[in-house]
Parts: C-alpha cells; sequence; structure tokens
C-alpha cells in the first residue's frame, strides 16, 4: 500500500511540473528608460554654480523628464544640505566642520521655511543635493531618477 501511495505522488509530481511548463508568461519585463533630473536651465549630476546662480534657481521646482521630453510626477526626494560650520576648539583655534541637514519632501519646489534657510546660511563650499528621487509614470510604474547636486563656489 505504502508503495502506491509512493507511486502516485511522484507521477503526480511530474504531472504537475509538466503541466507547469506549458504555461507561457505574458509580462514581458519593463526597461526604463533613462531619466533626467533638472532644476531650471540646469539638467546634470552636478552643478557648480556660484552662491547667487544657485539662489537664483534653488527656488525652481524639481522635473523629472526622459529622453524624449516625457514629464514624471515626483512621488518623493530628499533634499540634503551640506553645510561648512566654523568650530572652535579649547585653545581658541577654528576649523571647519561639516555637518547635513535633510528632509524628504512630497512637493516640489522646497518649502520657503527651507528656502530661507538656504539664502540666509549659503556659502562657498557647500552642497545643495537632491536625492532619492522617486517618480511613477502615466501607468503607475515607480523608478528612481538620478541625483542631483550643486556645488557652491
Amino acid at each position: 500500500m505504502k508503495k502506491w501511495i509512493s507511486l502516485i505522488i511522484v507521477c503526480g509530481s511530474f504531472s504537475f511540473g509538466f503541466s507547469q511548463g506549458n504555461i507561457k508568461s505574458t509580462n514581458k519585463p519593463y526597461k526604463p528608460p533613462k531619466l533626467i533630473t533638472s532644476l531650471a536651465q540646469y539638467h546634470d549630476t552636478l552643478q557648480k554654480l556660484t552662491r547667487d546662480q544657485a539662489l537664483a534657481v534653488i527656488a525652481s521646482p524639481l522635473q523629472i523628464n526622459d529622453d524624449k521630453k516625457v514629464v514624471y510626477a515626483i512621488s518623493s526626494y530628499q533634499f540634503i544640505y551640506k553645510k561648512r560650520n566654523i568650530s572652535e576648539d579649547e585653545t581658541g583655534k577654528k576649523y571647519i566642520t561639516p555637518s547635513m541637514t535633510a528632509h524628504i519632501f512630497k512637493t516640489t519646489p522646497l518649502s520657503p521655511i527651507w528656502l530661507d534657510n538656504i539664502k540666509a546660511q549659503l556659502k562657498t563650499g557647500e552642497v545643495l543635493w537632491f536625492t532619492d528621487v522617486i517618480v511613477k509614470d502615466n501607468k503607475g510604474r515607480v523608478m528612481f531618477a538620478p541625483d542631483f547636486k550643486i556645488m557652491i563656489l
């Protein structure tokens, strides 16, 4: 009796395996387009701008397009402000220490509070960085867009 049960299980397994092999998937893998992150007229991963140039464009909305000029809806992005702070040791010697302030945004442009803080504090050698940009196409597919950095000259 045990042999018959084993034989039935083995035959059932083979027939199930063969039936699964005949099912063809109709889903083709999706190849995301090359996305371009831009802010005002700048659209590269790293821009070296003066303080005045950076302040002129930072209030612009972040845009994501592909090479066919299709616009993508931004779901969220992280904005990082890498600052250069001046610290002083116990002897009175001053030195520069880096610090970062970051926030996740779901709308563009940056909020007025962030823009006001950047305008008040932005200095040479600092970095404004849009990263982890998540976008959706018109079919709801989610993709990551390239980072966008601005180094202040």
